[in-house]
């Protein structure tokens, strides 16, 4: 079982590499609806490998993608319009909808990857994980 312990860590090695090539290629392309699924598996990739850092910087930088702003996730309250806080997104006016303008699979995927990075990135700050799960429940 050890040696196919050190088979499957070679082969998620090997996964990771093709994964950052292909991450690359997509910022190289503009490929703006790839990017963000693609950070996430890297990141799941990472994550699997024991590199829990590059697992959430990789995850921060796929939720950057999704709203093309950095640092999404601590700066979220002066990003999102303030009526977009007290109505959920579907409810919100239509000339700042988050839906229209993302579309539901980008918002479900910056839902999920705000939750991704509350329980697993920032367990042991209280209030990043507060942040990051709040933006993820206003999301949903």
């Amino acid at each position: 079982e050890v040696a196919r312990g050190g088979e499957r860590k070679a082969e998620a090695e090997g996964i990771a590499l093709q994964y950052a090539r292909c991450v690359a290629m997509l910022r190289e392309k503009r490929e703006k609806e790839l990017l963000a699924p693609a950070l996430l598996e890297y990141g799941e990739v990472l994550w699997y490998l024991g590199n829990k850092k590059g697992a959430g910087a990789v995850w921060n930088d796929a939720l950057d993608s999704v709203f093309t702003v950095l640092n999404m996730g601590r700066n979220w309250r002066d990003t999102l319009d303030p009526s977009l806080l007290l109505d959920p997104p579907a409810r919100a006016p239509t000339n700042h909808n988050l839906l229209e303008r993302i579309g539901v699979v980008q918002l479900l995927r910056a839902g999920a990857l705000a939750a991704r990075l509350a329980q697993r990135t920032y367990h042991q700050d209280l209030h990043l994980q507060l942040e990051y799960a709040l933006l993820a429940a206003h999301l949903f």
